[in-house]
């Protein structure tokens, strides 16, 4: 196979750059030659020779990648990187029984062109975005419990849009520290003031004592994972995690696509659950003279307060915007005949039935 060479930092120097080291730039056009080399390279075929062309290619640049490790002092998530890079596009040992693909080695190799030519940019380094990001949440900036996105951050700590990776190994750093939570969706959330690191084991033992208090009785269904986050305002994963405990505990039983239940028999004593008539007595001394104790008082109460509560915890989406749309059963020259003027959001009019004409 014929390959293209090109310049390597062991050949005619490094360039311009800043203590011997190639610029940027100089690193781009490295790039397109590298894309131009290994373009004509068969995967499939896996043969001898394209993996000794990948290897004279790339082996050239591991000892800048090592550097680039020892400068990622301070960072585990960042030399934990570095390491792996360097690692999959070393050559075997001689007489070593395994050799890596020439697909695995090219796309190792990729990995490796590709994060110098990140490293070479400008912006903070990982450790340093760590270091603003701590600061930042102890003067009060970075609340606890808000929620940030990835692109704020990078701005806030001064690093390039192009270098979100160094974003997200920061707050990988941190998340290790407990003072940060990500999500897949680059979502970051700080943590409150001091938030147990064994978060989910704190809701376990909430839920546990509302099951032990009857709150929840044996045999009973507890609530979706999203209403069980709003109200114990704790993000989803920590209540999975809790109720992954409460199931090992033989508490409650829970399976991926049903709603946990409470066990028929549990590790531990549960008091009934309270009984109306049992708390009316104690409603009699507390209540203020002119509150209803009927039956249907007591239930409108209550059906007030749950509402309340919900419209408070549920999410608030932006209101739909609808078409202005009048039903066909008013007169062509004026008013309803039947049903009173209204913006209408269906297509047929709720008295009559008849389809709803959308007015111009």
């Amino acid at each position: 196979m014929t390959t293209t060479t090109f310049t390597t930092p062991t050949a005619q120097g490094a360039g311009p750059g800043l203590g011997g080291e190639p610029t940027y730039g100089q690193l781009r056009e490295i790039l397109a030659k590298f894309e131009r080399a290994t373009g004509s390279i068969n995967v499939f075929a896996d043969r001898r020779d394209d993996r000794e062309a990948i290897w004279q290619l790339v082996l050239p640049w591991v000892p800048l990648a090592e550097k680039r490790l020892s400068e990622a002092e301070g960072s585990p998530a960042d030399e934990a990187r570095w390491q792996g890079i360097i690692a999959d596009v070393q050559r075997p040992a001689a007489g070593a029984g395994h050799v890596p693909h020439v697909g695995t080695l090219l796309q190792a190799a990729w990995r490796l062109v590709g994060a110098l030519l990140a490293a070479a940019r400008t912006g903070p380094s990982v450790h340093e975005i760590a270091e603003r990001i701590r600061e930042a949440v102890a003067t009060g900036t970075y609340l606890p419990g808000s929620l940030l996105g990835i692109g704020r951050v990078a701005v806030d700590t001064g690093c390039p849009v192009a270098c979100l990776d160094r974003v997200r190994l920061a707050t990988r750093d941190l998340e290790a520290e407990g003072l940060l939570t990500s999500s897949p969706a680059d979502r970051i959330r700080v943590a409150g003031r001091g938030e147990a690191a064994d978060r989910p084991a704190l809701i376990a033992g909430w839920l546990r004592v509302l099951i032990q208090a009857g709150v929840y009785p044996p045999e009973s269904q507890l609530p979706t994972r999203s209403d069980l986050s709003r109200a114990l305002i704790s993000p989803v994963p920590y209540v999975t995690g809790a109720l992954r405990l409460l199931h090992e505990e033989k508490v409650i039983v829970h399976r991926r696509g049903v709603r946990p239940a409470v066990r028929a028999a549990l590790p531990f004593n549960v008091v009934p659950p309270p009984d109306l008539r049992s708390l009316l007595p104690r409603l009699w001394k507390i209540a203020l003279p002119d509150v209803d104790l009927s039956y249907a008082g007591i239930r409108e109460t209550c059906h007030r307060s749950h509402t309340w509560w919900r419209s408070r915890l549920a999410t608030v989406y932006p209101p739909r915007v609808f078409p202005r749309s009048v039903p066909s059963c008013w007169p062509a020259g004026g008013g309803p005949s039947r049903c009173g003027p209204r913006r209408w959001t269906r297509t047929r009019c709720p008295w009559c039935r008849r389809p709803a004409a959308t007015r111009r």
